[in-house]
């Protein structure tokens, strides 16, 4: 089975600014996914980059020695988030996402966001 063809995989889109205009950018079905099970949005580094969306402390919220228990057992601090506006079938929100710790060492291709409920 393709990745494509994988369930809960959704068409979304996101607002990005490049040179002082607003952007749409339609991402490709296998880098966004929802969880209908998660409370928490969580974005990769690379994604962030890519969008050129700036990263914001948890710690100036009062959020420090925030962590994350993953699906192997292990547990990950989130230190700094994103917001940014997205659409799914023309529907838009505001959404914040915590930034995962990097993973691998050249992570630029590593563009991922899991979606949580709305």
């Amino acid at each position: 089975m393709l990745v494509e063809q994988k369930a809960f995989r959704i068409p979304v889109v996101a607002r990005a600014i490049l040179n002082g205009k607003f952007l749409r950018v339609a991402l490709p079905k296998h880098i966004s996914q929802a969880d209908q099970g998660s409370e928490t949005t969580v974005i990769s580094p690379g994604f962030v980059r890519a969008l050129k969306l700036e990263k914001q402390s948890l710690a100036t919220r009062g959020f420090s020695g925030l962590t994350m228990n993953t699906a192997d057992g292990r547990v990950s601090e989130l230190s700094h988030f994103v917001s940014f506006k997205i659409g799914v079938f023309e529907i838009w929100r505001k959404i914040d996402a915590f930034i995962r710790p990097t993973q691998r060492k050249n992570n630029e291709l590593d563009l991922h966001l899991l979606l949580s409920l709305p």
